[in-house]
């Protein structure tokens, strides 16, 4: 009896898998043959512009900050006169803030001449114990006129932001290593970097990333498609 049970749902099994097959094939199909008769963008199918359309309507209903104070971070990428201004709070060792950094460098390619960009530091050091001193070690890097590429290093490289890859990538960026490692022990930049956390919990910011586009806040790391399309809408209303 237990031989016939275990057969009768061995059959049950092997013939429900195969409906589920044929559904996805059938439903595969169906995708196939409406954007080959009909024309259909893929893109279409990911609701990219429906999700960008319900950030913005999300965004133009959010409260705004003081911007002046939230643009008046040290390190500007683009114009001052750009349409869309773009505050970034970031934790160096934060896997979302990774991610949007990836995003946001593109963004710098793909949008450069609409958008300026001001990164600003909101180390989470009470989860991230290396956060602050990348922090701190980004700023040293800016003050020998390399923090892009320094920040980019660090985001590259977030699975170990020790202070002897701190001082790694300095040197591997041909950075001046005395001047580099003075500015990191006497933590020169210490005052900047809590002024940037100050700023960020006084306009609404709990984690990261937290993006703010001409001082409306976004929290998270938003993929590309939509981050391109908040900043053409902007960049389109200064027309």
């Amino acid at each position: 009896m237990e031989a016939k049970n275990k057969s009768a749902i061995s059959t049950a099994v092997f013939f429900t898998v195969l409906v589920i097959i044929a559904l996805f094939v059938a439903r595969v199909f169906y995708f196939y043959q409406k954007i080959q008769k009909e024309g259909i963008d893929v893109a279409r199918l990911s609701f990219t512009e429906r999700q960008t359309k319900s950030v913005l309507t999300a965004m133009a209903a959010a409260p705004k900050p003081d911007i002046a104070n939230l643009e008046s971070g040290r390190i500007l990428s683009g114009s001052n006169d750009a349409p869309v201004k773009i505050v970034v709070f970031s934790d160096f060792e934060c896997p979302y803030s990774q991610e949007a950094a990836f995003t946001l460098r593109a963004a710098m390619y793909d949008k450069g001449g609409d958008i300026a960009v001001i990164p600003r530091h909101f180390p989470l050091s009470d989860i991230h114990k290396n956060a602050f001193q990348a922090a701190l070690a980004s700023e040293c890097a800016r003050e020998q006129d390399a923090f892009w590429p320094y920040y980019d290093k660090l985001f590259q490289n977030q699975y170990d932001l020790s202070d002897d890859a701190l001082a790694r990538y300095a040197s591997e960026l041909n950075l001046d290593e005395n001047r580099f490692s003075k500015c990191l022990d006497e933590q020169t930049y210490k005052d900047d970097v809590l002024k940037d956390y100050e700023d960020g919990l006084n306009a609404g910011v709990f984690g990261t990333p937290s993006f703010f586009f001409n001082g409306v806040r976004v929290d998270g790391a938003i993929p590309r498609d939509i981050l391109n399309g908040i900043i053409d809408a902007y960049a389109n209303k200064s027309k």
